[in-house]
């Protein structure tokens, strides 16, 4: 009769063992499906940042050279007449504009304050600062 409990016992704990092993996998590859798609997520963020920065570092040429026109334009023109000169004006102002304006952009969004609200670094911190004064 003890023997007869025993393995009655005994299976009960391999079956309630296959169950939670079960459970357990089907937790660990929901978790990995979750890391999977985050990863994906911060891949596909990571492409556009580098395609917006190839766009503006592009925009930033086509300022620069802009500049250099309208200078080349200004010189060669010599300040002959107002309405050539307001047109020169009016590049060079378009060029600064291109050049300044993504120069602006990249740098705003490449402080190290943004970086750390963008990854979440900074509520953390703030959430770990909060847990160590208490």
């Amino acid at each position: 009769m003890k023997g007869m409990f025993n393995r009655l016992a005994g299976l009960l704990l391999l079956f309630l063992l296959q169950q939670y092993k079960k459970s357990a996998l089907d937790f660990a590859q929901i978790e990995a499906a979750r890391a999977y798609i985050g990863g994906v997520r911060i891949a596909r963020r990571a492409y556009w940042q580098a395609a917006l920065l190839i766009v503006a570092l592009l925009v930033m040429m086509c300022g620069f050279l802009i500049l250099h026109v309208a200078l080349f334009a200004c010189v060669w023109s010599c300040g002959g007449q107002s309405g050539n000169s307001l047109a020169i004006g009016l590049l060079a102002a378009l060029g600064a504009l291109y050049f300044l304006a993504p120069l602006c952009v990249i740098a705003y969004l490449g402080s190290e304050r943004n970086w750390m609200r963008f990854s979440g670094a900074s509520e953390w911190v703030a959430k770990l600062l909060g847990q160590a004064r208490k």
